[in-house]
């Protein structure tokens, strides 16, 4: 599958997967290699394969996060040998983070490498290899009453940690990949238009998996997502996580 097109679509879809869909990792200074837990590099990164009916984002991602300077920081990253070379500017910190619109296939793994430009000299990490889970088969109805709750259901996959359920502009959740099952609570479709579409994307994912909102408090408290990490963190002369991921998205109509 195609990354992206050309032109301003092009950088209309990477700029939303800069913040939609992103993993991390934490530097130390030096060039050097092992854990480095509090480190003052923060490193955010995914490699997702897109099947959603409305923009898919598929491709590769990467920041390099500066807690003491609170910027992005330059680096020269890769996927699998793949070059991150497109810097795209967020906006909610100075610098830029980087994107490569790339297919993306489930059952392959991928790992990240990078230089960093840190503070303190060249710093080089390296996370292990994470793979892209299969697609799920995900139940949904076509049309729903915006009164009720919508229950989303999928076969539980076996090559995948966890699921993130999105739907609309507002509603996300995370549960282990073996729930099968989430319930959307009818406010998620609050102002929605009767006979409008919207989209419910379902993402199984291994290591870690990011969203904006979730993308934007890792830039205003590193800390706290560094914490939150637990098992993901699999970055080698870094603090943080990589993480592959597989979406399905389905539109739904609201009546």
């Amino acid at each position: 599958m195609e990354g992206w097109g050309n032109g301003i679509a092009r950088r209309t879809a990477r700029a939303a997967l800069a913040v939609a869909a992103l993993a991390a990792a934490a530097c130390s200074s030096g060039g050097t290699s092992g854990p480095a837990a509090g480190s003052p590099v923060l490193v955010l990164g995914v490699a997702r394969h897109d099947l959603s009916p409305r923009q898919p984002l598929e491709g590769l991602l990467a920041l390099f996060f500066d807690r003491d300077g609170k910027r992005l920081l330059t680096a020269q990253a890769s996927v699998n040998d793949v070059p991150l070379d497109d810097p795209v500017a967020v906006g909610l910190v100075p610098g830029e983070l980087y994107v490569h619109g790339t297919a993306v296939h489930p059952g392959e793994s991928y790992t990240l490498e990078a230089t960093v430009d840190a503070a303190d000299g060249p710093l080089t990490v390296h996370s292990s290899a994470v793979q892209a889970p299969a697609a799920l088969d995900v139940e949904l109805p076509a049309e729903h009453a915006a009164a009720d709750p919508l229950t989303v259901n999928w076969d539980p996959p076996a090559d995948a940690d966890r699921v993130f359920v999105s739907a609309g502009s507002g509603f996300s959740v995370d549960v282990p990949a073996g729930t099968g099952t989430v319930e959307i609570p009818a406010v998620a479709f609050a102002g929605v238009t009767p006979g409008d579409a919207i989209e419910v994307e379902v993402t199984a994912y291994n290591g870690f998996f990011a969203t904006i909102s979730s993308a934007a408090a890792a830039l205003s408290d590193p800390d706290a997502v560094e914490e939150s990490l637990g098992a993901a963190a699999n970055v080698e002369g870094a603090s943080g996580a990589f993480g592959a991921a597989t979406t399905v998205g389905a539109l739904v109509t609201i009546r």
